[in-house]
């Protein structure tokens, strides 16, 4: 279980409705004069109740699949579910030089980028804006004229472009073998950059986005679970003082595989 037993916030939530039953099993206890076997009966169905009820917030915490948050007084929505299958801007992450050269060698066709690409995109014409973009041509950072395989010029982690309802990300550096690779410092930052040109870019339209840095990016100083990614996300938002006017929201979308390594419950409250 995700949840065990002696979790501290389950036995918090638990003993806030069992205070709230037990204060009404008091007072009708305290005013009606009930004989002492009617007593006893009450007192056992009071304990299994409360039985039931600690199994039911059990079961519930562990399979809690949806989750919702106020933050920066905008809405998040955390769920498990398809990036493709939202209607809304969903951000999809690159690297440093967006490259859309997928070959399993520069981008796999097994990740979000690759799949993007092959099914959701012209390369031809999403070259020629990415090569176009005035919003691109002021967030360029240096060429890597020795570059093998892939594009040369790369761009400022955190930068966007925008392409139709995407919102593609420059998310990770890229080393000479072609593998994404940041610190944990770089991805923090590269997070408030992002949230900072979503500010610019979402025109009042709600936002979704995948766990990013989750696939094949590797953290060169610190091992980083999913979860943690996920809290990063949700800390360097709210720090960014980033605001989704209603009815716009930030919707965060968890792969279904994901479901036994995230754990909901533990931010719920936050």
């Amino acid at each position: 279980m995700k949840i065990p037993i002696s979790n501290k916030k389950l036995w918090g939530n638990f003993l806030k409705i069992a205070s709230g039953i037990s204060v009404v099993i008091t007072t009708i206890l305290a005013f009606v004069d009930f004989c002492p076997m009617v007593k006893y009966i009450v007192g056992g169905v009071f304990l299994g109740v409360l039985l039931g009820l600690f199994v039911i917030l059990l079961i519930r915490a562990n399979k809690m699949e949806h989750l919702t948050l106020q933050i920066n007084n905008s809405t998040v929505n955390i769920r498990f579910a398809s990036i493709f299958e939202q209607t809304d801007l969903k951000v999809i992450a690159f690297n440093e030089y967006f490259d859309t050269q997928v070959d399993d060698i520069v981008i796999s066709k097994n990740t979000l980028n690759g799949k993007y690409i092959l099914e959701f995109a012209q390369k031809e014409e999403l070259d020629r804006l990415i090569e176009n973009s005035r919003h691109l041509s002021e967030r360029k950072a240096e060429t890597n004229a020795e570059r093998k395989d892939g594009k040369k010029q790369r761009y400022k982690l955190g930068t966007i472009c925008k392409n139709g309802d995407y919102l593609l990300v420059a998310l990770t550096h890229f080393d000479e073998d072609n593998r994404a690779y940041l610190t944990l410092q770089q991805y923090s930052d590269c997070l408030i950059n992002m949230w900072n040109e979503i500010d610019i870019l979402y025109n009042q339209q709600s936002v979704s986005m995948p766990l990013l840095g989750s696939g094949v990016t590797r953290f060169k100083d610190c091992e980083v679970t999913d979860q943690e990614l996920l809290e990063i996300i949700l800390w360097t938002y709210r720090i960014s003082k980033v605001k989704f006017t209603y009815p716009s929201c930030l919707n965060i979308i968890l792969d279904e595989r994901k479901k036994d390594k995230i754990n909901l419950y533990k931010l719920k409250g936050e």
